[in-house]
């Protein structure tokens, strides 16, 4: 292949690239825009047992931050689950707050509520936080 062919080719592939990134960016932009207008969202906190941790005892800390959420007001529901089976013993603690600012206004009066929770010692192995947004189906 001649320079001139493949400097074409090369021209041709970086402008398919150039496109496909760019409706990538659009395309993610929409998501990324009507993700904060989403009319359900769901937080999931997980909580993996540390070795040698209690389960009854680690599950009354979580029932405990389950009762203190549902007290703030700001989540349409607030369920606490277990995982049991498997290598990965772990509580789930999922908050469905009413909108984006309800998460941090919710967060805000669990701590007012529960000031004694950052003296506390850290007793779990894991913590993950996930924010999810509903893409609605059509």
């Amino acid at each position: 292949m001649m320079y001139s062919q493949r400097m074409s080719l090369g021209v041709a592939l970086l402008l398919v690239l150039s496109f496909a990134g760019s409706s990538w960016s659009i395309a993610q932009d929409d998501l990324i825009e009507n993700s904060f207008e989403a009319a359900n969202l769901l937080y999931i906190e997980s909580f993996e047992l540390a070795p040698g941790a209690v389960p009854n005892e680690a599950i009354a800390q979580a029932q405990g931050w389950a009762k203190s959420y549902r007290a703030t007001g700001e989540y349409k529901s607030v369920r606490l689950f277990v995982h049991h089976t498997g290598p990965n013993f772990a509580l789930y603690l999922m908050l469905e707050p009413k909108s984006w600012q309800a998460i941090q206004d919710g967060q805000n009066k669990f701590f007012e509520a529960r000031s004694e929770e950052m003296d506390k010692p850290y007793n779990w192995a894991n913590h993950s936080d996930n924010l999810l947004s509903e893409i609605p189906l059509d």
